[in-house]
């Protein structure tokens, strides 16, 4: 009976590995073409992602055979999404994810009105220099 136990586990996850593909590849900066340290990818619908190590690099095994939308991103870049990514069982699909720098950030306004804020602190406060402190006597 245990042999017909783990003969049948076996089995089962053979064919659900079977039905299953990987997708890897790469995010880089599209202006310089450097790696994007801790990027990440995501398969859109599922819990399944990945972030990329030191040379951009991704990898993400256990995706379900068929079509899927990917979504690459990274703080201060523009998403990148693909649509209709075929993921075929047992083989290995390669991507190449190229990220612009998001243009809203260089189009931050900062403005402020009204009076100068006036320190009202009921504490004395004093600058302290090294020299002072090497001056200062030490109790033991």
């Amino acid at each position: 009976m245990r042999l017909l136990l783990v003969a049948f586990a076996l089995l089962a996850g053979s064919s659900t590995s079977a039905q299953t593909g990987t997708i890897t590849g790469t995010i880089r900066d599209a202006e310089t073409g450097d790696a994007l340290i801790g990027a990440s990818v995501r398969v859109e619908g599922t819990a399944l992602g990945a972030a990329t190590d030191i040379d951009g690099h991704f990898r993400i095994a256990g995706v379900r055979a068929g079509a899927h939308a990917l979504m690459a991103t990274y703080v201060g870049y523009t998403p990148m999404a693909v649509t209709d990514v075929p993921v075929i069982a047992g083989q290995t699909l390669a991507l190449s994810f190229v990220l612009s720098i998001d243009p809203t950030l260089w189009s931050i306004d900062i403005c402020c009105e009204g009076e100068p804020i006036v320190d009202r602190s009921p504490f004395a406060s004093r600058v302290i220099f090294a020299d002072d402190l090497e001056r200062m006597p030490v109790i033991r």
